[in-house]
């Protein structure tokens, strides 16, 4: 179990509560042993192989992390950062727009046609369009982070914002993947993961 303390930060306490949800996923989960997991895209095997409810509960705790995370957290750990991110947009992919909003609420501000930006209206109308779906595992990366914002929750608007931040820095950390949380805990290397989510000190 990963402790914290009133010290730690908004984005900590959500990434230690996530990284505790992972930890005992594969704990109790011996079906997850048998993944073979080497690249960020094979992700979508471990998702496949969990209950809807599970997957809702990794994705508000992986994207309120990111939305609360800053550049000092994004500097201390990389890996982590990256991988949390990752994680936390492919799993909202095996959702449906009416799961998403009932994690996200949308913003409640009703003049957007005034001043021509978003609005609770506009959201409206992207949870109309998209209600029949059932997920959005084929719909291109690209567009559907333009559903999430459209989407105008104030939690994935900061997620978003700090995804793009996050996304410069996956050449480097690609180059020494193996070494990213998600794989630690694939391999059980629990004492590993600790140090990782708080820069280096539990």
């Amino acid at each position: 179990m990963i402790k914290f303390n009133s010290k730690h930060t908004l984005h900590c306490l959500y990434q230690a509560a996530y990284l505790n949800l992972m930890v005992s996923l594969f704990e109790k989960n011996k079906d997850l042993e048998k993944l073979n997991i080497k690249y960020l895209y094979e992700y979508n095997l471990f998702f496949q192989m969990l209950r809807k409810e599970t997957i809702k509960k990794i994705c508000i705790l992986a994207i309120k992390s990111i939305a609360n995370c800053e550049k000092e957290d994004m500097k201390k750990n990389p890996k982590m950062i990256y991988d949390t991110c990752y994680i936390g947009i492919l799993g909202l992919r095996f959702l449906n727009v009416h799961d998403i909003v009932n994690l996200f609420p949308i913003n409640k501000n009703y003049n957007g046609e005034k001043f021509g930006i978003k609005d609770y209206f506009s959201a409206k109308k992207t949870v109309e369009k998209y209600s029949d779906r059932k997920d959005f595992l084929d719909m291109d990366f690209t567009e559907f982070e333009e559903v999430l914002s459209n989407l105008n929750s104030d939690v994935l608007f900061s997620f978003l914002i700090r995804q793009y931040n996050i996304t410069k820095m996956s050449e480097e950390i690609n180059k020494d993947y193996y070494k990213t949380m998600f794989q630690l805990i694939l391999k059980k290397r629990f004492k590993e993961v600790i140090p990782l989510t708080f820069g280096g000190s539990e």
